[in-house]
């Protein structure tokens, strides 16, 4: 898919802890929670989450709004 070619290129390209990463592994979450896998929807929420944390943005409001959507998946 597009988002995953987006993913490629973005870490490739940005630094492991750039919260475009998680941005696009967010909206490949949302995607496979659309497709009902909901495992694979966990496994990427969990690793924008990381992201996110990683750069330091533990407490900011795109990470609590990551953290209310992997409570919903």
């Amino acid at each position: 898919s597009l988002a995953r070619a987006a993913l490629a290129v973005r870490r490739a390209l940005l630094p492991p802890d750039h919260p475009d990463l998680a941005a696009n592994l967010r909206q490949l979450s949302g995607l496979a929670v659309y497709r009902g896998d909901l495992s694979r929807a966990d496994s990427l929420m969990r690793a924008a989450l990381a992201v996110r944390r990683m750069g330091g943005r533990a407490d900011d409001s795109l990470t609590v709004g990551d953290l209310l959507t992997l409570g919903s998946v």
